[in-house]
């Protein structure tokens, strides 16, 4: 397996990197503070989607500890294709426990690895990530006078507005969590 396409603000970076069943977690943390240096953000949404039939050498509260210090649990999530038990995934290795507790704990999700058919979760996925990463909105109608935008009573400039198409910087949305966004036209 390949850890590949990591995003960076301007385009994508592929890393290849062998990765064993075992493995992925203890290579995601010995990765991430070198990708976080070269530009993925620090404070940004992290994405992993796992893929195995076995367990993790790592289990799942070691990885928090380990991810501690270099990201907070807020900012991560994790999805997970694994085995759920020996009689609900009978193709698997071991059992993907770490897998579903991290998937748990980070609001993802952890899928059967022994399905036939992945589509229903690959639209999860997709609802989910697009759900935290939203940061276009359409207005009702084009603003009449100078727009002003609040986040959490906040008023923020980092935005941009191109007919009724309203585009908010990612950076000024609070960390995983619910926020109230407020939009005003002066006139």
């Amino acid at each position: 397996m390949a850890l590949t396409d990591w995003a960076l603000s301007r385009g994508y970076r592929q890393i290849s990197q062998f990765i064993d069943s075992r493995d992925s977690l203890s290579k995601l943390m010995s990765l991430t503070p070198s990708l976080i240096n070269n530009g993925i953000r620090a404070n940004s949404k992290k994405i992993v989607v796992v893929v195995s039939d076995d367990n993790s050498d790592m289990s799942s509260s070691a990885f928090l500890s380990a991810s501690s210090n270099v990201f907070k649990l807020d900012q991560f999530k994790l999805f997970g294709f694994v085995g759920l038990s020996r009689a609900e995934s009978p193709c698997i290795h071991n059992v993907g426990t770490a897998y579903m507790r991290l998937a748990e704990l980070t609001n993802g999700k952890a899928f059967n690895i022994c399905e036939q058919d992945w589509s229903s979760h690959f639209e999860t996925i997709i609802k989910d990530v697009a759900d935290i990463t939203k940061t276009e909105f359409t207005l009702p109608s084009k603003p009449k006078g100078n727009l002003v935008v609040k986040i959490d009573g906040q008023v923020i400039t980092n935005f941009s507005l191109i007919d009724r198409a309203l585009t908010i910087h990612p950076d000024n949305f609070p960390k995983n969590k619910k926020y109230d966004i407020e939009v005003s036209y002066l006139p």
